[in-house]
């Protein structure tokens, strides 16, 4: 009897263990993992890099750079989208994982990959575009060629998918 209490009672104690890290994610609990994060650096990223643009498509613009920031910063702030951040990391993770999340961002390692990682995702992303417009600049010719040759001959269907991308 005593081992049945005891076991029903361990069962009761991990259900519940297991159910609190279950949970959607505290509010709470997400804004330290923002603030271990340093998000805040992430969006001042977000306003040079906004701000650099516009000056880029515009060089009379430069004398306006300062006017251009405040306004980046004063309408996308890490403050106004917490609670969409919030929503968002809600959907994805357990209270459990926004935890080992903070943990791990607070560890060396962690701060490491916040330090990296922007780097690192950008020059990733960058050899994407690279490929990506060679693989588009070959299929424009070979397609431009298909069509060439649709027109002349004018009664055939058009070629399928499959035959375009095999080149």
């Amino acid at each position: 009897m005593k081992r049945a209490i005891l076991g029903l009672s361990i069962i009761i104690f991990f259900g519940f263990s297991i159910a609190s890290f279950a949970k959607t994610p505290s509010k709470e609990s997400i804004q330290t993992l923002v603030r271990t994060m340093d998000l805040h650096k992430v969006y001042s990223q977000i306003h040079e890099m906004a701000t650099q643009q516009i000056v880029n498509q515009n060089p009379n613009f430069e004398a306006y750079r300062s006017d251009i920031k405040r306004t980046f910063q004063n309408r996308i702030s890490l403050e106004a989208l917490l609670p969409e951040i919030t929503r968002i990391y809600q959907k994805r993770f357990t209270e459990r994982e926004i935890l080992e999340l903070t943990q791990f961002y607070r560890s060396d390692l962690g701060r490491k990959a916040l330090n990296v990682l922007p780097e690192l995702n950008a020059q990733l992303f960058q050899i994407g575009m690279i490929q990506s417009k060679r693989i588009a600049e070959r299929l424009v010719k070979i397609l431009n060629r298909k069509v060439a040759r649709n027109h002349r001959s004018r009664g055939n269907e058009r070629e399928t998918y499959a035959t375009v991308v095999q080149y």
